[in-house]
Parts: structure tokens; sequence; C-alpha cells
């Protein structure tokens, strides 16, 4: 697995089954997404030792289940191997197509040369109405204390 690259997620996600089902059940898509390759949509998976990648409370029972869920309603394929599960996540290129906007692009080379982020370069020029993207809520609460403190 890479750490580096993005992934899409779409604003409709929040209207899908899944994601009213369990947030613990949208965490195991989300670690799914996030782990299997960005050209294919596959990964070998060893869930009985990511569990803590996942999220700290979650048990391998719940996990098993939140990979029915997801099979039964097409949106991953599985089978098993001896290192683990291959994980394959079913439309993959039409969710996931290597196009990322322009915008998007120069926002992720700001973002990590530590420069803030506008969205509209136009206002960037005139210095006013700048819009910050924050990495982590960390970032953000540093950004208003900052504010707050003038």
């Amino acid at each position: 697995m890479s750490d580096k690259g993005w992934i899409k997620l779409h604003r409709q996600s929040k209207e899908s089954e899944l994601w009213h089902k369990s947030a613990i059940w949208w965490r195991v898509w989300e670690f799914i997404l996030l782990t299997v390759n960005q050209g294919t949509g596959k990964a070998l998976i060893d869930f009985k030792n990511s569990l803590g990648e996942i999220s700290g409370e979650i048990t391998y029972k719940q996990v098993v289940g939140a990979i029915r869920f997801m099979r039964a309603r097409a949106m991953i394929g599985t089978s098993r191997s001896t290192r683990g599960t291959l994980v394959s996540v079913l439309n993959w290129a039409k969710f996931q197509s290597s196009e990322k906007p322009i915008a998007l692009d120069r926002a992720i080379r700001k973002a990590s040369s530590g420069q803030p982020i506008n969205k509209n370069p136009e206002q960037e020029q005139e210095g006013k109405g700048k819009r910050h993207i924050f990495s982590s809520d960390a970032d953000y609460q540093a950004y208003l204390k900052q504010i707050r403190d003038g």
C-alpha cells in the first residue's frame, strides 16, 4: 500500500445504504478504498492484522459483516488466499478515473509545499477572499487560534 496519492470520495456517498448502515462498516469501506492499487482497484488485505489500522475499536466479526454486506451489494469482489483476502473494488475505473482537475493538482502541490491554498487564483493576486484547505483538524484548529489571537 502506498501512502501517496488520492482517491475520489463522491458527495452522493452520503446517500448510500452503507453510509446509513454502520459507521464501522463505512470505516472498513474507506480502508479498502485507501488500500487498493490505484490502477487496478485490487489489493491483498490481511484483515485480521489490519484491525488497528481500520479502527481501534473494531472486531474481526464486524469486518466480516461489512465485507459480506459489500459483496451482496456488488461493491466488492473477494477471494481468499493463504496470505489474506484479495479484494477487488467493482466499478473502480468508473469512480476513480485518473483524471483530476487542474485546480486540485495545483492545490495538492501547494499543500505539500506548506503554502496556503486559495481556490481562486485571481483573488490570490488581489489578496482578498482567501480560502484554505487543511490537511488535518489540528491544522484547522491552529489556524483558528491564530486568527483569534491576532
